[in-house]
């Protein structure tokens, strides 16, 4: 039941336009890269203020306020704050990262809450390791050869060894903004929820 509502919230707010007034104003992808629309006098500005921060060839996401001030950004992976900090419980390569794949086209997919100015779903999306497709029908890493490498590395640099490499489907994950003195972070109690998995063993919500 939660399951279906959460996805039937997330097709119906995708469809329309949530960004009406100033949430899209801030937008950060790519290697760093980052624009500031201004819809009051119609102006787009390059920034590079985020050009240590994110790295991803595919899905990322970026929210504001409706005052259009940046609240945070997502590669699905990593959730960094207006600050353009990590958030402590969405540091991927700390340990505390989110479900999210650099390779996923949708690996962050940021949403607000219904009703609640303070709180934003992040949905993220996997992407199945080629180094466990090269290992198959066994569980990798391998090389292309299917020699084990001992640790899965991606596009950037090694795996953390939490991140086994499995796909791990779509999830979800809540945004607080009142958390980390106002800065915002990832609710533990509601952080990468399963909504659809390829294990039969994990229960999906």
């Amino acid at each position: 039941m939660i399951k279906n509502t959460l996805i039937a919230i997330f097709l119906l707010l995708l469809s329309n336009n949530v960004s009406s007034q100033g949430e899209a104003n801030n937008w950060f992808f790519g290697g760093g890269a980052g624009l500031v629309f201004d819809n009051i006098n119609g102006t787009v500005t390059p920034t590079a203020v985020a050009s240590q921060t994110i790295n991803t060839l595919e899905g990322c996401s970026s929210i504001s306020g409706p005052d259009g001030q940046l609240k945070f950004y997502t590669d699905g992976r990593d959730v960094w704050d207006a600050n353009h900090n990590i958030m402590p419980n969405a540091d991927y390569f700390g340990g505390t990262g989110l479900l999210g794949d650099p390779s996923s086209t949708s690996s962050g997919v940021i949403i607000p809450k219904p009703g609640d100015l303070d709180k934003y779903y992040v949905f993220t999306v996997d992407e199945p390791h080629h180094q466990n497709a090269w290992a198959f029908p066994n569980q990798g890493p391998t090389d292309i050869n299917g020699i084990s490498t001992g640790q899965y590395n991606d596009s950037f640099t090694s795996v953390p060894g939490g991140d086994d490499g499995f796909n791990n489907g779509l999830n979800y994950s809540l945004v607080d903004m009142t958390l980390n003195n106002g800065m915002g972070d990832i609710d533990n109690l509601e952080k990468n929820i399963p909504l659809q998995t390829y294990d039969p063993l994990i229960q999906e919500h």
